[in-house]
């Protein structure tokens, strides 16, 4: 983040693909959770969306300016908060073999859902 820009919620959707998906919306000191099915990383986003407007932390989408995604691994390249780039992509793909289960499913996210 830069100065002047705040976390206004965090989502968090775990055990993505598996039968109930434990997940949690923090806004401010309100811990929000519930359980669903979430087959893919596409339905946890639209989930977490859906409930931000449910919740009344956003009107409609067009408030969200940015999104963060933690990768779990970026070796000692992505160490830090970065926007993604084709660059960082690239490094991604690099680093597939550090975690195979998870940095395919980041950039098949980041592809189907920011290019």
């Amino acid at each position: 983040m830069t100065e002047g820009e705040a976390v206004i919620a965090q989502g968090l959707v775990e055990r993505i693909s598996q039968q109930e998906s434990p997940i949690k919306i923090k806004y401010g000191e309100q811990v929000t959770k519930f359980a669903a099915a979430i087959p893919n990383h596409t339905t946890a986003l639209q989930f977490i969306f859906n409930q931000l407007i449910k919740l009344g932390i956003i009107s409609n989408l067009d408030e969200i300016q940015a999104v963060g995604h933690r990768v779990v691994a970026g070796g000692e390249y992505l160490d830090r908060p970065v926007v993604i780039t084709e660059d960082v992509m690239n490094k991604i793909d690099e680093l597939l073999e550090l975690a195979p289960l998870y940095n395919p499913a980041n950039l098949w996210l980041f592809v189907k859902s920011y290019w």
